[in-house]
């Protein structure tokens, strides 16, 4: 059998939004630039006003066929009936973000059983390249952070009730700092070979449990043990994905803690002392998961934004608290801090690519549909990651198997 040419070899299968159709049978797109014509009374010539690049116009003639072809078209149009833009896999272009423009047909016949035929235009439309200055977000979210720990060292000293109180008052406030630990415990049970620094830290927080009994009446000092420790979490984790996961677990510190009684002054300063180290874990945790973010990686946009979500809502959770509680400074940070992160995270992610649905025809390797996905223009390698993401991110068992009719996330070039 004669050898497919080149450029045939490269052909991907087409889709949009995710949902293929068979073929593209032909297309035209426009070229060249806009120009205004200026036409002038008593002149023989006219003038032309370059007024930039001209749209990208795609118009298409493409079917879908088979004897069942009812429910791909159906979906298909479904795709076509949706507001905004949308990802088209051209079989030669490539990945094109577009909108559907102009009056799209479908055409059906009795000599043409078995298949619907397309007339569609799609315009190019990309987020438009901006080349002013802008402001770095990042620092200014690890300022916030920075504001926010700051804010909860300075305001435990000042709101724990430690002075003259009898000594159960202060067992109670050793109890919860011991809670903390046990707390820090849990989340570094996981984590193995890290050596001298996971060595260091454990040492810390031993450190931490003997001297319990003493910190409790020195609130300043320990604030400095118990930041310094959660500090550690995120400074011993793998990934800042890693660190922000156990720090998460820290913002809902107390959530089980009985309401104190307040019947009498030693009972109020028991209360006061158990709000105060359950804000300062909530808040120092908070202030270490937004400077955690800052530093994260993300490969598309839709991850971007459901980590700046998650966080956002946790942020707004604290900033409630403390207004409830009279906390006026706690809550001005919190909420400085909530407005940077999601500026940070929106800004960084605003450019990323974009995660769309598609789904599989028939069970194929990872390595083939990465293939037929992205083309045969990347180098082998370039492949091969982009087939292990496809696996990690969908949660594959085997990379040699991708169940056909599986809808996948995939992450899109554009």
């Amino acid at each position: 059998m004669a050898e497919l040419s080149p450029w045939r070899q490269s052909l991907r299968p087409a889709s949009f939004r995710g949902i293929e159709f068979d073929a593209i049978v032909s297309t035209r797109r426009g070229l060249g630039r806009k120009v205004a014509v200026h036409d002038f009374p008593l002149r023989d010539e006219s003038e032309g006003e370059d007024m930039g690049a001209a749209t990208k116009v795609f118009q298409l003639e493409a079917f879908i066929i088979g004897p069942n072809y009812k429910p791909t078209r159906d979906a298909f149009e479904a795709a076509l009936g949706k507001a905004g833009t949308g990802l088209l896999i051209h079989p030669w272009i490539g990945e094109v973000n577009v909108r559907l423009v102009g009056d799209p047909a479908a055409e059906e016949s009795l000599a043409e059983g078995g298949m619907v035929r397309y007339s569609l235009e799609f315009m190019r439309e990309e987020p438009a390249a901006l080349t002013t200055a802008r402001p770095d977000t990042t620092a200014q979210a690890v300022t916030a952070a920075g504001a926010m720990q700051a804010q909860a060292d300075a305001a435990l000293p000042e709101d724990m009730k430690v002075k003259d109180q009898p000594q159960f008052v202060l067992d109670e406030a050793a109890k919860i700092v011991t809670q903390v630990s046990d707390e820090l415990d849990k989340l570094l049970a996981p984590l193995k070979g890290y050596g001298d620094q996971l060595s260091s830290y454990v040492n810390q927080g031993l450190k931490l449990r003997s001297q319990v009994t003493s910190l409790v009446n020195q609130p300043a000092a320990l604030a400095a043990q118990l930041s310094g420790l959660i500090h550690g979490i995120r400074k011993i984790a793998a990934t800042p994905g890693d660190a922000l996961n156990s720090l998460k677990v820290l913002l809902g510190f107390g959530r089980g803690f009985g309401a104190v009684s307040t019947g009498t002054p030693s009972r109020r300063a028991q209360g006061a002392n158990q709000a105060a180290l359950v804000a300062f874990v909530r808040h120092t945790a908070a202030a270490e998961a937004v400077a955690a973010v800052s530093e994260m990686e993300f490969a598309a946009y839709q991850d971007a934004v459901a980590v700046r979500d998650e966080m956002a809502d946790a942020l707004d959770d604290l900033a409630l608290e403390a207004g409830d509680a009279g906390d006026d400074g706690a809550w001005l940070v919190l909420t400085a801090a909530r407005s940077a992160l999601i500026r940070d995270v929106t800004a960084r992610g605003g450019s990323l690519a974009r995660l769309y649905s598609y789904t599989p025809a028939s069970t194929i390797p990872a390595l083939v549909l990465a293939h037929r996905l992205y083309g045969a223009g990347p180098k082998f390698g370039a492949i091969a990651d982009r087939a292990d993401e496809i696996v990690a991110r969908n949660r594959i068992e085997h990379p040699g198997f991708v169940r056909g009719g599986q809808v996948l996330e995939i992450l899109s070039d554009v």
